[in-house]
């Protein structure tokens, strides 16, 4: 009935509006629909740039933690240090866990092998004198400082994209065949 009085109109003035309705409604659906689209699109960039950034802040707490673990000294807070980085990986491997799987097994031997270095710069701690130099301080705590260069190295590597899925599986068992002999291997809770 619509195109009829559009028809009737387009007769009366000498123009074609038989079309006029149907072109405005597919017009507006168009624009909804289009719009719809740039809306979801939008959402999907600006979901995506959320996960990068809250991706970013995790990584880079992870970073500073372990960094903070190169002032590790056994006459002072050390388990304050090591709660601190334990922290800092949890959160940072629930942040990536959905994407990448096997970062939170990688995450959970990484710890183990930390407290088993620790243990062992503190028994290098306890057999130098109180006078001990510079350089005998360093080479007690080397274990540690290992531990914290060959880490933040991976964790970097993987960040670009240089240290697979399956690479970081192949971490964590090493790490497990490396301290089940030693008794220094703790099942992870379920």
């Amino acid at each position: 009935m619509v195109s009829a009085a559009f028809a009737a109109l387009g007769w009366l003035t000498g123009s074609d509006w038989s079309t006029f309705f149907r072109d405005l409604v597919v017009g507006i659906a168009g624009a909804r629909f289009i719009s719809t689209v740039i809306a979801l699109v939008q959402q999907r960039a600006s979901a995506s740039a959320d996960r990068r950034a809250e991706r970013t802040a995790a990584y880079l707490q992870l970073l500073t933690a372990i960094t903070d673990i190169r002032e590790f000294r056994p006459n002072n807070d050390a388990t304050g240090l090591l709660a601190r980085t334990g922290t800092s990986m949890i959160v940072f491997a629930e942040t990536v866990d959905g994407d990448f799987p096997s970062v939170l097994p990688w995450f959970e031997a990484e710890p183990q092998l930390l407290l088993y270095y620790c243990g062992a710069a503190m028994e290098r701690w306890d057999a130098i004198s109180e006078e001990a130099t510079v350089d005998e301080q360093f080479k007690a705590l080397e274990p540690v400082f290992k531990w914290t260069k060959e880490f933040s190295r991976n964790v970097r590597l993987w960040r670009r994209n240089k240290l697979s899925d399956h690479e970081a599986a192949d971490q964590a068992a090493r790490i497990e065949q490396m301290l089940r002999p030693k008794n220094a291997w703790q099942e992870p809770p379920e």
